[in-house]
This record gives structure tokens, sequence and C-alpha cells, in this order.
């Protein structure tokens, strides 16, 4: 019987048709309507707004990088369907040992075991977040970022240039403005510019300013 909905047609759809098994496989759905009513594996292809008219019954195999299945998932539960898993975190998951391949094909339709294996895909993303945070924190000193390029560079001068005319200005009349916030820390920490700034931080003491 099938138990399973793969959606997504590309590279890791046709893998998670071969890792689960042709048996297991109901069909595959895909957001390109060009393909709607084709066959990929002899198993066609339906719409994802399909899934909710007449496949509420079977388990969503969500089979696509990380970032689009972030995405497909959230399209599925605008649509009321929250019974989807990613298939890279699943089958990893079935293939370290952490649970039998047959126990989740017999367990398909139970959602308390469904919703604990999403609660474990949630913290595997939280703990690959985790990583590329500390390990971002590791190789980057932002005190070594390379300055801005391009038209950010260009409002960068601009903004320079005005400040200059500013101050200048403000001298002449006995006045004094003063680099803050932003400004203030990319003077000192990078010599210049913060690399994404694009704006002017001054401010001037009360005295002068009234």
């Amino acid at each position: 019987m099938s138990k399973i909905i793969v959606f997504g047609t590309g590279k890791y759809g046709k893998e998670a048709y071969d890792f689960f098994g042709d048996d297991n496989v109901l069909c595959f759905a895909d957001n390109n309507a060009a393909l709607t009513g084709k066959y990929l594996y002899e198993k066609e292809i339906i719409l994802p707004s399909d899934i909710q008219s007449h496949y509420k019954e079977y388990l969503i195999i969500l089979a696509a990088r990380e970032e689009l299945c972030i995405e497909m998932e959230y399209q599925l539960m605008k649509m009321g369907i929250e019974n989807s898993l990613n298939f890279i975190f699943i089958r990893d998951y079935i293939l370290s040992g952490r649970i039998d391949f047959n126990e989740f094909i017999d367990r398909y339709l139970d959602d308390a075991y469904i919703y604990k294996l999403k609660y474990k895909q949630e913290l595997r993303k939280e703990k690959q977040c985790l990583e590329k945070i500390e390990f971002f924190q590791q190789i980057a000193d932002i005190r070594h970022l390379k300055p801005a390029r391009g038209k950010l560079r260009k409002r960068q001068k601009e903004s320079l240039d005005l400040l200059i005319k500013v101050d200048r200005y403000a001298r002449n009349i006995g006045l004094n403005v003063i680099l803050e916030g932003g400004n203030l820390l990319g003077a000192i920490r990078n010599g210049g510019f913060v690399p994404w700034d694009d704006d002017i931080d001054v401010v001037m003491l009360r005295n002068e300013y009234n």
C-alpha cells in the first residue's frame, strides 16, 4: 500500500523514490505546473494543491535543498497540511539507526510519532545553525573585512565629501560636529567606514546646537 507523496521531482525527489521504494510512493508533487499530469517512474506528478484536496491521508516527504524544503513546508502549512518531513533528515535518521525503516513506514499516519520526528528535525536545524554561527565566529574578524565596493562605496564617498563640507562650515562659525555611532566605530576599528554603512552619524554639543 502506497503511503508517501514525494514533494519534489528533481535530484532529491528521485533519491527519495529510490530510498522509500516504488511500493511506498503514491505519486510526486511539484510546483511546476508544466509537469502536472506527467509521470516520473510511472508515478503521476500532481500540484501541491491536489495534496490538500485528495491526499491528506498520506505522509508528505519534502525532497529538495534545505532552504527550499523550508519554503515547501510553509506552503503546505498554509493549506493546513502539517504531516510532512524533510527527506534528507529522515533518510539520515534512518540510516544512522535511530529509527527502523519498517517502523517508520508502518507509523506514517501516527500523528504523535510524526510530530516527534518533526521535533527532532527542528533540533537538527537549530544545531546546524549554531555550528555555522560558531564557524563564522572563528574565521571572521569584523575588523579585517574589506571595504565596500560598487554603489555602496560611491555612496560612502559622497557622504564623506558632504561631511567634510559640513565640518568646514561649522568650524568657520565656531562650531564642532562630532562623529558618533557607526561612523565613530568605523573610524576607530576599520580606519574608515564600517563596510556595510551608508550614512553619516554626527552629534553636536547641546550648548553649541542651541
